[in-house]
């Protein structure tokens, strides 16, 4: 049966044989950040949902013990947005943690989101040996090209990579 794509003519660095290998490391080093980010609030949650008050009763510590359990798989499943929520529940539910200050990083996160996950998950259309259009469509449909009126290039994605460590700051210093 005949191919539809001729195979033995693309290169073997297909498809991202179009970019300069410095555009994919940036774009790497941002999603890399963003990993780490949630590496963060993953181990955020654990601390804050461990760090309570254990029960006398054996059964209630117990449904304690594997009510956080639930928590942290959870946690470790879940990507940005689910952690930005898990992370909400466990500042609410913790009884020292500083709400008001949580509530700020907390939206600063959400609002990153949708521009995380279309770094993540964006099909790159190459403009220039160095730039990029990202296309990406979220659950909710929404188109990002249509967002996003600039083209990506080294210098955006370097500021997007320097940029994430603000968001571990913030959970690093409370």
């Amino acid at each position: 049966m005949p191919r539809i794509i001729d195979r033995s003519g693309l290169s073997p660095a297909f498809p991202t044989d179009r970019q300069d290998a410095s555009f994919w490391e940036a774009l790497g080093r941002a999603i890399a950040a963003f990993g780490f980010l949630e590496w963060t609030l993953q181990r955020a949650i654990f601390a804050l949902c461990g760090d309570q008050p254990a029960p006398e009763d054996e059964a209630e510590r117990q449904a304690g013990l594997d009510a956080w359990q639930k928590d942290l798989e959870g946690a470790l499943k879940a990507t940005i947005g689910l952690l930005a929520a898990g992370f909400e529940r466990a500042v609410t539910n913790h009884p020292r943690a500083d709400k008001d200050y949580a509530a700020q990083v907390i939206a600063d996160i959400r609002a990153t989101a949708p521009l995380r996950n279309a770094i993540c998950h964006a099909c790159w259309q190459p403009v220039l040996a160095v730039v990029a259009q990202p296309f990406f469509v979220s659950r909710n449909l929404e188109v990002l090209e249509s967002k996003i009126d600039i083209d990506i290039d080294i210098a955006w994605l370097e500021q997007l990579h320097r940029h994430v460590p603000h968001w571990l700051w913030t959970l690093w210093t409370r």
